[in-house]
């Protein structure tokens, strides 16, 4: 599949995948390379937000954009607090030593639950329901606020995305992957973060070729 991709000349790949399939294009990646097109690679790829999996793969993981749910930096009250007590009890259940990932989201559904039943006095599903939908609740992770939109106030889930270095290159000659990307606006132009570079006169723009699989 890598190798196919790579044939295509793509200028940028994303990937929908879960755990053992995220670790397994890593490492194929790594090892084979995408091609000197691809600028961006990644997407949604489950699995490597796991610290076994960051542990393992190390620095294959450099080059790849992905996302993940909550990230060392973002202080709401009560989250340094959690991440102490479960790195506690993680290390003596012998799971996830950082706990990054999913934790922080699954206490907040604990939490927001504790609030509709405190607040609404019953135990009804569809009362608790209908609390949850036109309230705001304050946890670890911050307000979330369900039902509409909240236009940037409490939106869940929050994802970061982030991407460390250019493209993973081969580990084989012919795989190196650098530079910036440029994107689909038509005009030619690349941008490297709030610069824009014009076009080279003569040259036609090119739409950016990209690959999908998952």
């Amino acid at each position: 599949m890598i190798r196919a991709i790579r044939a295509a000349k793509p200028d940028l790949v994303f990937v929908c995948s879960y755990p053992n399939d995220s670790v397994a294009i890593v490492k194929a990646v790594n090892e084979i390379g995408v091609g000197e097109s691809v600028k961006l690679f990644g997407g949604g790829m489950v699995g490597l937000q796991f610290t076994p999996n960051m542990v393992s793969l190390g620095s294959l993981l450099n080059g790849i954009v992905n996302y993940n749910s909550y990230v060392p930096g973002i202080k709401y009250p009560g989250i340094e607090e959690f991440l102490q007590r479960y790195a506690k009890k993680a290390a003596e259940e012998k799971v996830d030593p950082l706990g990054f990932y999913l934790p922080p989201f699954n206490y907040a559904i604990g939490q927001m639950l504790e609030q509709a039943v405190t607040a609404t006095r019953s135990l009804d599903h569809k009362v608790l329901a209908a609390y949850l939908h036109k309230n705001e609740m304050k946890t670890i992770v911050g307000p979330i606020r369900m039902g509409q939109p909240a236009r940037g106030a409490g939106a869940v889930p929050r994802h970061r995305r982030q991407q460390h270095g250019p493209v993973p290159p081969a580990r084989e000659a012919g795989g190196a992957v650098s530079g910036p990307v440029q994107d689909g606006r038509g005009d030619g132009a690349v941008r490297k973060g709030t610069q824009v570079e014009a076009p080279r006169r003569g040259k036609a723009a090119r739409r950016p070729r990209a690959a999908f699989f998952g």
